[in-house]
């Protein structure tokens, strides 16, 4: 199964869904992808999704003491850390609940990330992404 997380949001949906399931209902506990966010003196640091060793990543190292991290399972995007850019991380935290289809071999492009899902998917299939 999937791991606990032991933060408040997380712990009040499985207390709904079990309180439910106790009074008879077929409640699902629906996974939330883990988000968390730091923020320490000038920096920043978040960290979305499964950033465990079990995945394939690839890095980015950006300029002004920006970096990049990007977790893959199965051609998807399962994860990302990203220091001094939090501006980002909508972004990411969106591509991680969706699981979109993105080439593993580069790192997402946030600029075209107002496009459909439909039209992730022909740019992927084209390796325009």
């Amino acid at each position: 199964g999937r791991a606990v997380t032991a933060i408040l949001p997380s712990a009040a949906s499985q207390g709904q869904v079990a309180g439910a399931n106790m009074a008879g209902a077929d409640a699902v506990l629906k996974h939330r992808t883990v988000f968390n966010s730091l923020s320490l003196f000038s920096h920043s640091l978040v960290t979305i999704g499964d950033t465990t060793e079990d995945t394939d990543s690839v890095s980015e190292v950006g300029s002004a003491g920006q970096h990049s991290q990007f977790f893959y399972r199965d051609g998807c995007l399962c994860g990302a850390i990203l220091l001094n850019q939090p501006e980002r991380s909508g972004i990411y935290r969106y591509l991680v609940e969706e699981q979109i289809e993105l080439d593993t071999s580069c790192v997402p492009r946030a600029e075209l990330l107002a496009l459909p899902k439909e039209a992730w998917s022909d740019l992927v299939a084209s390796g325009s992404v």
